[in-house]
């Protein structure tokens, strides 16, 4: 067992056939594995990853196609492997959205929880906004997300980790929703 955070490539060889062997030539077909001891996961109706299509302009929770979104804060237990609660009670979380498809945000703009997101353009998330949300005691927060575009988007969340004297390390616990 490692609990150190990281990121790593895993390799496969088998005789004359290698990872990087026939149409797996590039980087892109061998991406890096991160290992985090902390991170976000976005959930439709309790289920990682799976936000649905949005329509434009109508609330996640409204019908048809109404989905409870929620975003978890999890972290690895101090004593044992477990996952628990990375954060409980009302957190200032850092909250993006990256244009899929199209790439652009042009005009597009996504709410969470009637706060308007920093919008990205595909492949590049720089731009974020506190979002003040509520965590359960199991690091839980329902979003009520509204995508007023037609196009595709993903959620971005970052969290600024403090050092244990209360200052900026200049590291932060993230996670990416699936496209919706």
């Amino acid at each position: 067992q490692d609990t150190t955070a990281g990121t790593g490539s895993l390799g496969a060889v088998d005789g004359a056939v290698t990872e990087t062997s026939g149409a797996a030539t590039t980087v892109t077909d061998d991406p890096s594995l991160t290992f985090a001891t902390s991170g976000f996961e976005f959930r439709a109706d309790g289920v990682a990853n799976a936000i649905g299509t949005q329509i434009a302009g109508k609330p996640s929770g409204t019908a048809p196609g109404a989905q409870v979104l929620a975003i978890r804060a999890i972290r690895t237990s101090d004593a044992s492997t477990v996952c628990e609660a990375a954060l409980k009670g009302a957190q200032t979380v850092q909250m993006a959205y990256e244009c899929v498809s199209p790439a652009s945000c042009s005009a597009a703009t996504l709410a969470v929880g009637g706060t308007t997101v920093a919008g990205n353009a595909s492949g590049s998330v720089a731009s974020y906004t506190n979002t003040t949300l509520s965590f359960d005691a199991a690091g839980i927060a329902t979003l009520g997300v509204t995508w007023n575009d037609a196009g595709s988007a993903r959620l971005h969340a970052r969290y600024p980790l403090p050092l244990p004297g209360g200052g900026a390390s200049g590291h932060f616990m993230t996670g990416s929703s699936n496209a919706f």
